[in-house]
């Protein structure tokens, strides 16, 4: 919130998702494993994208990815990344309906759990 790139959906009077839209260079996308970026142009990346549970089943990620890549495209990006849990179904669909490629894997700094998929999308 204080890099003012958190944005939120909102389904009447409610907050019904957030999302955030980074521009700044993320440091875990300088090393990318089997695999490599398409470009290596200025990106933005998406990140914390969640739907309150209240809202489920009404179809409103597309409607927040969609808001993100906008935002985005108005601030002059043409290139979007984002990363993922390999667990994280809806994730992997969501960024492949939006023509999100698979790019490799990425590393966190997370113990617990640090593989990332990495994936591009070039406009």
């Amino acid at each position: 919130m204080n890099n003012e790139d958190a944005y939120v959906l909102i389904v009447g009077d409610e907050v019904a998702g957030i999302g955030v839209l980074t521009t700044e260079r993320q440091e875990n996308y300088n090393a990318i494993e089997e695999g490599s970026w398409k470009r290596d142009d200025d990106y933005a990346a998406i990140h914390r994208a969640a739907i309150s549970s209240k809202f489920r089943g009404m179809h409103l990620s597309s409607y927040l990815f969609s808001g993100l890549i906008t935002i985005g495209v108005q601030k002059g990006y043409k290139d979007f990344r984002i990363d993922t849990h390999p667990e994280n179904e809806r994730m992997k669909g969501l960024s492949e309906k939006f023509g999100f490629e698979k790019r490799g894997i990425i590393y966190v700094d997370e113990k617990i759990e640090p593989i990332r998929y990495a994936y591009e999308l070039n406009l």
